[in-house]
Formats: structure tokens, sequence, C-alpha cells
């Protein structure tokens, strides 16, 4: 008697969950419904749920996506996600969670815990930051971790293994547009190990006056913009007074081994620092036009008609001529940020990048 009353009160409980499943999945139509009749683009927002990024180079900044335990299935771009809480229109609160693509109509109910939410502010530091490439999640022989405008030339032999992204110092180079705004300085952050020259610069096609380089060499790390007068301590350290442009500053590094590096540049003192893992280890100040001025370092990385390349720059040879040169790097991860970071952020940032690394 007791069993049976137990099955009909576990149907009955079945019947009222099929019940909620039908009237929340109906409302969620009824959402996507309304979507497909609005021609405001503004309208958007009235989207249940959050939006999913795919993880690609395009999206390193932002990526967002939901990972499927049971059958492997990934699910970013063109999905967003709906959990337990979220407010549905003539419905009320969710009681399940949900996956909405509002390009085809299909509706995925998520099972609990067997599901995984995995985002790019898990690994590092979102506030800020413009772009992150990295060798864990970027793969040459897959454009899908790619990304919309991002193109990779070279890499014939292939240069793709344990020791990060392999750029043969030949012609291997990535390159994509990026603009947005510099007001609050920068950060990049480097790393990998560097055999020649620029890891990263964005300038004119064949052009080295209008440019923003960075790179690294035997014991120096060096940045220049343009060929604004830096009057840096910097360039008298290492140039011997030139100031034409070129900040060069003396650090631990060994050509070919692992480094991990950060440059910062606070635009309200003028000040850079040098961080070799997650410590400072020098600061400069540098004249205010260098890099607020015209042609100054603040407008090169705000212009979005000229491109940013990882792997190669243009500008003079030991032999008094131009021309693009091509860096040799195992590149594990490069990061820009359009603000300066904190020291604590520096050394949240070192240590993630690093535990990410050793997974």
């Amino acid at each position: 008697m007791l069993t049976g009353q137990n099955g009909i009160l576990n149907r009955a409980i079945e019947a009222k969950e099929e019940t909620l499943l039908s009237s929340e999945k109906e409302a969620i139509s009824l959402n996507i419904l309304q979507d497909t009749m609005n021609t405001n683009a503004n309208e958007l927002e009235n989207r249940i749920g959050k939006k999913l990024y795919s993880k690609n180079f395009a999206n390193s900044d932002k990526w967002d996506y939901i990972y499927l335990q049971t059958d492997g299935k990934i699910y970013g771009d063109n999905w967003y996600y709906i959990n337990k809480g979220t407010n549905i229109e003539n419905y009320g609160k969710a009681q399940k969670e949900w996956l909405v693509n509002y390009s085809d109509g299909e509706i995925i109910e998520l099972e609990d815990e067997k599901y995984t939410e995995v985002s790019v502010n898990n690994v590092l530091i979102t506030d800020g930051l413009v772009f992150n490439l990295d060798s864990n999640d970027f793969s040459l022989s897959d454009k899908n971790t790619w990304g919309d405008g991002v193109e990779a030339f070279g890499f014939d032999n292939n240069q793709e293994d344990s020791d990060g992204i392999s750029f043969d110092g030949v012609d291997d180079y990535v390159s994509f547009k990026s603009g947005t705004d510099f007001q609050k300085g920068f950060t990049i952050s480097f790393y990998g190990k560097a055999s020649t020259s620029y890891f990263f610069s964005k300038q004119k096609e064949n052009n080295f006056i209008y440019s923003c380089r960075f790179g690294m060499s035997e014991k120096i790390f060096y940045f220049n913009t343009s060929k604004n007068q830096a009057n840096s301590t910097w360039s008298d350290d290492v140039q011997g007074g030139n100031n034409n442009g070129n900040l060069c500053v003396k650090c631990d590094y060994t050509m070919g081994e692992v480094g991990y590096y950060d440059l910062t540049f606070d635009p309200n003192e003028n000040i850079f620092i040098l961080y070799d893992k997650g410590q400072e280890v020098a600061r400069t100040t540098t004249d205010f036009n260098y890099w607020h001025g015209e042609n100054g370092g603040k407008q090169i990385l705000e212009d979005d008609t000229i491109k940013c390349y990882v792997g190669r720059a243009y500008g003079g040879t030991s032999q008094g001529t131009n021309q693009w040169s091509y860096s040799k790097i195992s590149l594990y991860n490069l990061k820009l940020y359009n603000k300066k970071l904190s020291q604590d952020e520096i050394m949240e940032n070192y240590m993630k990048t690093i535990a990410y690394h050793q997974k």
C-alpha cells in the first residue's frame, strides 16, 4: 500500500515537473518569437540570459562558453545561457537552466552538474583587456581559434608544440586590427622565449616613424614610439643619451630562456614601470609629448586604421636600410590592456597565467 502511494506521489511530482518545463520552455519560445519579429538592433537587450562567446583570439577579452560533460559539446557564439532565477517575461523566474540560440530557435535544457561554464574571467583580469593571445587557446592549424579579422602568415613547417606558438624569425607573424581608447595608459605582458627583436608592434605599412614597438634582447627590454623625445633615464643607461623615441631598460632576461615581463604606463604621471615575474624592477618618467603628443603612443595605439602585428615590425637595420624584421620567439601568452594595471593586478595575472600553463 505504501509502495503504491509512493508511486502515485512520484508520478504526480514528475507530472508537475513536466508541466513546469513545458510552460517555462514555451515562455522562452515566445521570447524567441518576439525577437525574430524585432527589427530594431537596440532591442537585443530584451533577449533572455547571458550572451556566450566562443573561445578564440577575436574573443580573447570576453570568451565565455558552456561545456557539456555528457558529450563534450561546446556552446559559445550565437548562444545565450539562462540560469536559475533569471526573469522570463510572462512567466516569472526560471526554475531550470537553458541554452538558447536566437538564430535558429533551438532550446536546450541543461542538467544539473552535467555542464560547466568556462570563462576568461577565471584565468586572468579582464577589465581593460584589449587582447589575449595564449598558446593554450590559439591553434595555427585550427582557424576556429582565430576569430574574425585575425590572419596568420608563414608557419609553413609548424611549429606548434608544447613550447608555445613558435615564430621562426623568417616570415611568421599574426596580424589583426584593434581600435580602442588608451586614455588610461596601457599594460603589455609577454610570457615566452625571445631570441630576436620585437614581439609586438602597431604601425603603418612600411613606416617606422608612425609606430609602437615592443621587444627584448639580451639583458634589455625596449619600447619605442614615433620619434618624439623621451628624455628618459632608461635611454641614457643603455644608449648613452639617445632620446629619439627609444626606451631601453636593462633587465635580467637571457635570450632563448623563458621570461615573463610586464610594461605599464601611467598617462597622468608619464611613468613607465617594468615588472619581471610580477615584481617591479625599473621605472622612468618621459616627456609629456612622448605619449600625448602628435604621433605619440596614445594616438598610434588608438588608430583603428592600422594593423597590430605579433612576430614582426618595420624599422631600421644596422646597414642603414628600413625593412620588415621577423621575430624568433616561442610565445606562451601575450596580453594588452588599455589601462595601467596596479602592482597587485600584475602579480595576480602572473600567478593565474603561470597556473593556466601548468594544468
